[in-house]
């Protein structure tokens, strides 16, 4: 890594990453040798001689390379940066080239989806770097949007406890300061410094003091209430089922998830005796809810399996199986009793809790959590989630690019006849390649391809989306063509564009007959003719 940044690392990399950015970090200093530049770092290539930096990252070698670096959202090449102690802005452009995200989007990721998100994405070699992986982000974030703690300015729990250092009082004073300029002094309704301090340090080792355990009362009662998030005065004890069960989930991410992540981040604690101190967090909180005993049993026990998902050893003292880390439900408590319903985001576990959202691609954003799962040894697999019926979920479609797509399960579903309506659409947009559809069966291929071309036809026709090439598919498979035609010509998506995306020509003209639009047959003539 001494050829990638002046100072080096503090963490191991996992081996294949260690090579890329090296072969990365080898070809910048080579772009500066043929200038005539000599030097022992990139680092130092992009600060002295930013063209030639820029020169290599739009080469094809370097746009593959950093394609890989970004690869599935993973953070170990910022992480190594901003932990460098070089003179650039964590703005540089030599992070955010090729990027897939923004840093402002990776920060209301983290105040989404908390310190577990980046935990899984960190790709160091092993669960210590990764602590200090995500200590490293979370403060180099927080030091730069401290000012603004966005989207959370009506209650800052969030920002402040993805935030992990000793001290907060200046990241309180600017919320408080940030909430009083917007709203004026009239600020009762609102937490103070000491309610904030006192959720943030819910049930700490520490005895509380009679002043704090106050602050704790009355902050804890202000945020089950709900007052200052939402238009309506509702009293405490008054507000809805639903957004009841909504401020206990963001609770549980605030005081129970990035608390837990915290103290592994910061003090020597076991698992078990982690479990003991979140324990009475999340007992205080369910119990907001005043839900049956028996249904509160079982979603403690689905909130300690997304707590320890960070630590697999611990997933042990729950007995958890790998269908409770991706949302597949076994519990028959959680699968019959009403309250579930309240409870969606906590039952999707892991993989939709701590997934990346708008700082990583599409295909990208779960792909950390089943990567770091399968490697504990509890698997995430399509064919699982397919058994569960998740197919509406949008961690699916990562799943499906994650293992190629194939599913038996999935064949067999998408394989039924049912409206358009019925069919999982994100799903169905994900398996819209060639060499996904290869391995379904022609009913269920006949299917995808039927829903797919009405959902990107309109894409299709205004040229925004990057081509399907699917003529080999319908080369292999010549038994779909003339049902694919008949879709076509029935719903009215008989277009040039359309036509051409396919992969047909006079051929399938033919065999349109006298149902091909006279505009159809003039461009595929014309183009064959060159015309």
């Amino acid at each position: 890594m001494s050829q990638l940044f002046k100072n080096g690392q503090t963490f191991e990399l996992a081996a294949e990453r260690e090579a890329l950015f090296e072969r990365f970090a080898s070809g910048v200093l080579a772009f500066a040798a043929i200038s005539g530049y000599e030097y022992e770092s990139a680092e130092e290539v992009c600060a002295e001689h930013t063209h030639i930096f820029r020169a290599f990252v739009e080469s094809d070698e370097g746009r593959e390379l950093l394609s890989q670096i970004h690869a599935g959202g993973a953070l170990d090449f910022f992480t190594l940066y901003v932990n460098d102690a070089s003179p650039f802005d964590i703005k540089d452009e030599w992070l955010e080239y090729e990027s897939p995200f923004s840093f402002a989007d990776l920060r209301e990721d983290i105040d989404n989806h908390g310190l577990h998100s980046l935990h899984f994405r960190m790709n160091l070699a092993d669960e210590e770097g990764r602590k200090w992986g995500v200590t490293t982000i979370s403060r180099q974030l927080h030091d730069y949007f401290g000012d603004t703690c966005p989207n959370d300015l009506a209650f800052p729990l969030h920002s402040l406890s993805s935030l992990i250092k000793e001290d907060y009082d200046h990241e309180l004073k600017l919320a408080i300061d940030a909430v009083r300029d917007i709203e004026g002094d009239d600020t009762g309704h609102k937490f103070t410094k000491s309610e904030l301090n006192a959720l943030l340090n819910l049930f700490a080792r520490v005895d509380f003091e009679p002043e704090q355990a106050n602050a704790l009362d009355t902050g804890m009662a202000k945020f089950m209430s709900g007052r200052g998030q939402y238009e309506m005065e509702i009293a405490a004890n008054t507000l809805p089922r639903h957004l009841l069960a909504d401020q206990v989930e963001q609770g549980l991410l605030a005081m129970v998830y990035n608390y837990g992540y915290r103290l592994k981040a910061t003090v020597p604690i076991s698992n078990f005796e982690l479990k003991e101190e979140v324990e009475p967090v999340i007992d205080h909180l369910l119990e907001q809810f005043k839900s049956t005993p028996e249904f509160t049993v079982a979603l403690k026990r689905q909130v300690m399996i997304n707590l320890f998902s960070a630590f697999p050893r611990g997933l042990e003292m729950f007995g958890a199986k790998p269908e409770e880390l991706q949302g597949v439900i076994l519990d028959p408590v959680l699968k019959t009793h009403p309250d579930a319903q309240y409870f969606l985001k906590t039952l999707m576990g892991p993989l939709a809790l701590f997934r990346a959202d708008k700082s990583a691609v599409e295909e990208s954003k779960a792909s950390s959590v089943i990567d770091y799962l399968t490697a504990a040894g509890y698997p995430i697999t399509v064919e699982m989630a397919s058994r569960g019926l998740l197919f509406d979920r949008p961690e699916f479609s990562a799943l499906i690019h994650h293992e190629g797509g194939e599913s038996a399960v999935l064949d067999a579903y998408l394989a039924e006849d049912r409206s358009a309506d019925k069919m999982p659409r994100h799903v169905i947009k994900a398996l819209m390649r060639p060499e996904y559809l290869r391995s379904y069966s022609d009913r269920a291929a006949l299917n995808i391809l039927r829903t797919g071309l009405n959902l990107r036809a309109a894409e299709i026709n205004q040229d925004r989306l990057p081509k399907l090439h699917l003529k080999g598919l319908f080369a292999q498979r010549p038994g779909l063509i003339e049902p694919v035609l008949d879709h076509l010509w029935k719903n009215d998506l008989l277009t040039p564009k359309v036509f051409q995306e396919l992969g047909f020509d006079h051929k399938e003209l033919r065999l349109l007959g006298n149902r091909a639009p006279d505009s159809l047959a003039e461009h595929v003539l014309g183009g064959e003719l060159g015309l």
